[in-house]
């Protein structure tokens, strides 16, 4: 390369900036993770628990894992969501009120899971894991917006 030194400062570069590129949620620079976020994150973890037993049943079903979703789905009920202050005043209040319907309405699909669960009707588990899924997909879209890179 004819210039060693422009190759030096893009390696001490990189490896300075690699582990500010790493840094996830603020836990790195000491912001806690907005209580919401913490609850929804339990909540993805036990349903993908409970996918995976869904994926090949066998043994006892997982309704551990649906109880800690439910109790984290609840949790979650309690905050606004962070894209709350971005709405107009006059629609906070509804806005707000949506998200709590949207929760409820996942709540009883999880208690739907809960019931194919327990009747060990495997392919009724699925689809109403699927739904989930796709209600996960609604209420990011309309709740939790991506934050604009630039």
């Amino acid at each position: 390369m004819k210039n060693p030194l422009l190759l030096l400062s893009f390696a001490a570069l990189t490896a300075v900036s690699c582990p500010l590129v790493a840094q996830d949620d603020g836990e790195a620079t000491g912001r806690a993770k907005p209580p919401i976020k913490v609850e929804m994150e339990k909540l993805d973890e036990a349903l993908e628990a409970i996918e995976a037993f869904l994926e090949e049943p066998a043994g006892e079903p997982p309704l551990a894992q649906v109880a800690a979703a439910q109790q984290a789905l609840q949790a979650a009920k309690q905050h606004a969501p962070r894209t709350t202050g971005q709405q107009p005043e006059a629609e906070r209040a509804a806005f707000v009120v949506a998200y709590r319907l949207m929760v409820n309405d996942t709540m009883r699909r999880l208690l739907d899971l809960e019931d194919a669960l327990l009747q060990q009707d495997w392919a009724k588990a699925k689809t109403v894991a699927a739904s989930l899924g796709q209600l996960k997909k609604e209420g990011h879209d309309r709740f939790k917006k991506r934050r604009r890179t630039e």
